[in-house]
């Protein structure tokens, strides 16, 4: 009998298999990495990608919106790398009074303290207030034009007032546009509901019951519809920076990324890939797969991108097992 853990919630269940059915176990490929997390959140600030530091393109006087993602991805480490990006700021002759922290909810709930604490780290959250991002606040927003595919972009004005927007998150795979972080701060992150549902929606062929469009998935960007639309909204924003994070299978930042927001993902997605791009030899009857554990599978919603992963690994009519405490 074959005894495998997997995570679910803050704990771990066991898969008990006869060894014989067992065809494969996927896991990330191995990071060898000799640098800690914090050495590594310094290089890539220290040496953006088609950008100057931080530090030398912030000026004293002006305005700086940090946008940071919220608890359900806290699995990001963000109180790692934002004190850094601070001292960038700070270093650059912004004060603290002129920053501001803006999490990107997108349709998400409203974050309580704690929540707030727990992204910012003890420091910082005694010195900067956390802005919640409210989709549904049409005052709180304002309409910047429409993209090629219709969508009006209606972002929060607390980003665009600023004289500065800075983009933090993480890049993993993600069902609808490729790959997360970057662009996604801004569309759904600080974007209003019926941005993010006309974004969201264009991801469906035409016709009730037509299924996703093709180029729409997991590691594609490629004549996906949904990454161009977000991309168009971004450059109506204009972000000035963007820090992003890539995690390894320990659950540590095992590598990050800095610079221009378009070419500096775009070296990200290849360090994701290094680590997450895993061929399967052949598909199976039955998938067993985790939603990786808190905070990954704090709701179903978080939770259908196992879904839409593990499917690639089953037959047709095959049956999937999906480990999600919800």
């Amino acid at each position: 009998m074959k005894e495998i853990e997997m995570k679910y919630g803050r704990g771990n269940m066991k898969a008990l298999i006869e060894e014989k059915n067992v065809m494969e176990v996927i896991r990330s490929n191995t990071v060898k990495q000799d640098k800690t997390e914090d050495e590594i959140i310094s290089d890539a600030l220290h040496n953006p990608i088609d950008s100057k530091r931080l530090k030398d393109i912030v000026n004293e006087g002006e305005t700086v919106c940090v946008i940071i993602s919220d608890v359900t991805r806290s699995w990001q480490k963000p109180y790692k790398f934002l004190y850094k990006i601070i001292e960038e700021l700070n270093a650059g002759g912004v004060k603290d009074e002129d920053i501001t922290f803006l999490s990107a909810l997108g349709t998400h709930r409203k974050q309580t303290k704690e929540e707030h604490e727990k992204l910012l780290g003890g420091e910082l959250s005694k010195r900067f207030k956390v802005y919640d991002h409210d989709c549904f606040d049409e005052k709180g927003m304002v309409h910047l034009g429409d993209t090629s595919h219709g969508t009006p972009i209606i972002v929060n004005k607390k980003a665009v007032e600023c004289d500065h927007v800075v983009l933090t998150g993480a890049i993993i795979y993600h069902f609808l546009v490729g790959w997360s972080g970057g662009k996604k701060s801004i569309l759904p992150g600080i974007s209003s509901f019926k941005t993010i549902s006309m974004n969201h929606s264009l991801s469906l062929n035409e016709g009730l019951g037509s299924g996703m469009r093709d180029n729409v998935r997991s590691g594609n960007v490629e004549g996906n519809i949904v990454h161009d639309d977000m991309m168009q909204a971004a450059a109506m924003v204009k972000p000035s920076f963007m820090f992003n994070v890539i995690m390894g299978p320990d659950g540590n930042i095992a590598n990050a990324v800095a610079g221009n927001y378009i070419t500096a993902h775009a070296a990200g997605r290849k360090l994701v890939d290094n680590i997450d791009g895993v061929n399967i030899k052949k598909k199976a009857d039955i998938v067993i797969a985790t939603a990786g554990g808190y905070p990954k599978d704090i709701n179903l919603y978080q939770s259908i991108k196992t879904l839409m992963n593990a499917k690639e690994a089953m037959v047709d009519g095959g049956t999937m097992i999906i480990l999600t405490q919800c």
